[in-house]
């Protein structure tokens, strides 16, 4: 049985020959946030409380096959929402734009701004990682 330490997984998603990848990560206090929430489906989406700000936000929603989402506030930025994402798992397309202010990297978290399927449909369940900007506990702007 999976516990604090111990990952385990159901044998029924596994096929005879397959190679499988797990990636187990958990929360560091201003390092980094894992977890999940639940889309509103509406333009004043959900805010994601995450202690930092930001510097990678990767997402997926839990209850269908789509892509995982990427943005991140290295490669293009306007105000606080990037204007460019990334499909990590994706052969065909692995950057898009964005086409609207999906989501906002703020100071303390993440928040959606449209109802993107991506990251804010109407009740479904996504999980998330995110990695900060300035990594440490006490850090200060000069």
């Amino acid at each position: 049985e999976p516990t604090n330490t111990v990952f385990t997984q159901d044998d029924s998603y596994f096929t005879s020959g397959g190679t499988y990848i797990a990636y187990c990560w958990t929360s560091i206090p201003f390092f980094s946030a894992i977890g999940s929430y639940q889309g509103n489906g509406d333009n004043n989406g959900p805010f994601v409380w995450t202690g930092f700000k930001p510097a990678f936000v990767m997402v997926k929603r839990r209850d269908n096959t789509g892509n995982w989402r990427i943005w991140d506030t290295e490669r293009d930025i306007v105000n606080s929402y990037p204007t460019k994402k990334l499909y990590p798992d994706s052969d065909s397309n692995q950057e898009g734009s964005n086409d609207t202010n999906e989501i906002d990297i703020v100071s303390n978290g993440f928040k959606f701004r449209s109802n993107v399927s991506e990251g804010n449909s109407n009740d479904a369940i996504y999980i998330y990682a995110c990695f900060a900007e300035h990594p440490f506990k006490l850090s200060r702007a000069r």
